[in-house]
């Protein structure tokens, strides 16, 4: 019989090492940054996308409305992420740790996302819509409402997150953890196939799968 165990997610240790400081001061389009200590990367409505940052370390990272659409990185951390608006289309994020933020809107469609951990973050409207997601944990996080509508995830986890609505339509989901998680609303129960729920959250959420399955309580 198969394992009926939740895998959790898998991550690396992302200390990126013997930096150069700075860098980040007159940044272009398609530019590469590679083992920088950035310190505060302030690039609110710039338009850089297709930029990438490697091996490197941000303190803070105020982007709000920034144009950052096939942004890369990779092995990076960011102490704190400041943005009303986070514009990340079709970006990739690989071995990457935000230690803490404040997004009013993540606009994070068709992105990839692989050994990404996001700490203590407040975020507004999350679109997730049609992304990939691998060993990704979002950790003490609120969320106002996540959107999941075509992702394709696996090995994702929620623990100590609250987040009020929750979207799923059409996604493709293996080993999504919410069991650590306080969630208030899912618009579409049935698309819940893949992920884990504690018996509290099921039953919290029963009148939602009986919706979801034409059954009438009364």
């Amino acid at each position: 019989m198969p394992d009926p165990r939740t895998r959790p997610p898998r991550h690396g240790v992302v200390a990126p090492a013997e930096l150069v400081p700075g860098g980040g001061d007159d940044l272009l389009p398609g530019d590469r940054l590679e083992g920088r200590a950035l310190g505060d990367l302030t690039i609110p409505g710039r338009a850089l996308p297709d930029l990438a940052i490697e091996e490197c370390t941000i303190d803070v990272l105020h982007a709000d409305d920034a144009d950052l659409a096939l942004l890369r990185l990779r092995d990076t951390t960011i102490e704190a992420l400041d943005a009303a608006v986070l514009r990340v289309p079709r970006s990739t994020w690989r071995s990457v740790v935000v230690e803490q933020g404040r997004v009013g809107s993540a606009e994070w469609y068709d992105s990839t996302l692989d050994d990404v951990r996001i700490r203590g973050a407040k975020l507004g409207y999350v679109n997730l819509r049609a992304a990939t997601l691998h060993d990704v944990t979002f950790e003490d996080c609120v969320i106002d409402e996540l959107d999941l509508g075509g992702v394709q995830a696996e090995r994702v986890a929620f623990p100590g997150c609250r987040i009020h609505e929750l979207t799923a339509s059409g996604a493709r989901l293996r080993d999504v953890d919410l069991r650590e998680a306080d969630l208030a609303v899912v618009a579409d129960a049935a698309q819940l196939r893949g992920v884990t729920l504690s018996e509290s959250q099921a039953a919290l959420l029963a009148a939602s799968f009986a919706r979801a399955l034409g059954v009438v309580v009364d």
